[in-house]
C-alpha cells in the first residue's frame, strides 16, 4: 500500500472510513495522490486525486471526487470540497489539515510513501 487517508469528523459525530492511496506520482513539484475508498453502508465507493505542492507552507486546494452508488440504478455524483492545510516535515510524507465539504468540517490526514524515483 501506498499510503492512507483518514477523515475525522470535527465534533465526532460522523467517523469517514479510511481511504487508499492507489498511486502517487510527482509532477512540476506537486505530489498528485490518487486516491479510492468504500463506504459499504451505503453501497459506495468514492474516487479522486489531491494535488499537493511540495511545500512546508500553507496551502488551500479546491477540487472534487466521484461518488459513485452501486445497484439499480447506479448513479455518480461530482462531490466538490476544499482542503487546507500543510506537510509536516520535508519528507513530504503526512499532509495535515481540514476538509470542508457540503458545509461539513473534517479533520484530514494524509500518509504516503514519497519516493524520488516518481
Amino acid at each position: 500500500m501506498l499510503g492512507e487517508i483518514f477523515w475525522n469528523h470535527i465534533g465526532d459525530e460522523i467517523c469517514a472510513l479510511p481511504a487508499e492511496v492507489l498511486r502517487v506520482s510527482l509532477h512540476n513539484e506537486k505530489l498528485h495522490v490518487h486516491f479510492s475508498g468504500k463506504e459499504p453502508e451505503y453501497g459506495q465507493v468514492f474516487s479522486g486525486v489531491l494535488v499537493l505542492q511540495l511545500t512546508k507552507q500553507h496551502q488551500e486546494i479546491s477540487s472534487f471526487y466521484i461518488n459513485t452508488k452501486k445497484g439499480p440504478p447506479p448513479t455518480e455524483q461530482k462531490i466538490c470540497f476544499t482542503l487546507q492545510g500543510s506537510f509536516i516535515d520535508t519528507t513530504f510524507s503526512e499532509f495535515h489539515g481540514l476538509w470542508t465539504e457540503d458545509g461539513e468540517q473534517y479533520e484530514f490526514e494524509i500518509t504516503v510513501q514519497v519516493s524520488k524515483n516518481y
